[in-house]
């Protein structure tokens, strides 16, 4: 006899060729249900994964909106603390003292330069 084919017909022949070349109407019933089964489970599985995606994208939005949301309260709150520092006579005279003390720095660099420069004159005569 001819060999199996892999679906479990025999194979080596087509439609018409007598006894043997049907399917067994149970195991086609079986392989059906088999089919059925696992399209229903990738079904399944599509539909998990379009749920996480949604799940995905609405804590994407809502880490999105709670940035804006925390960044706006610290630009508010720096914006505040800015107005009440610009007006507070102490932070005021802190500012000042700051100044001051660049311009000495400055003039001391100046200075400084100076110095070297004279000093390098006065070696080189």
């Amino acid at each position: 006899p001819p060999p199996r084919a892999p679906w479990g017909g025999r194979g080596g022949g087509g439609a018409g060729e007598g006894e043997g070349a049907e399917e067994d109407p149970a195991k086609l019933q079986r392989d059906l249900v088999a089919v059925k089964i696992k399209e229903a489970e990738m079904e399944e599985a599509v539909e998990k994964a379009r749920l996480k995606e949604a799940e995905a994208a609405t804590t994407r939005k809502s880490v999105a909106e709670q940035m804006r949301s925390q960044q706006a309260q610290v630009s508010d709150l720096l914006a505040q603390a800015e107005a009440r520092l610009g007006t507070d006579p102490a932070f005021r005279e802190v500012v000042a003292r700051v100044d001051a003390a660049k311009a000495v720095l400055q003039k001391s660099s100046e200075t400084s330069s100076q110095v070297d420069g004279d000093r390098e004159e006065l070696r080189s005569a």
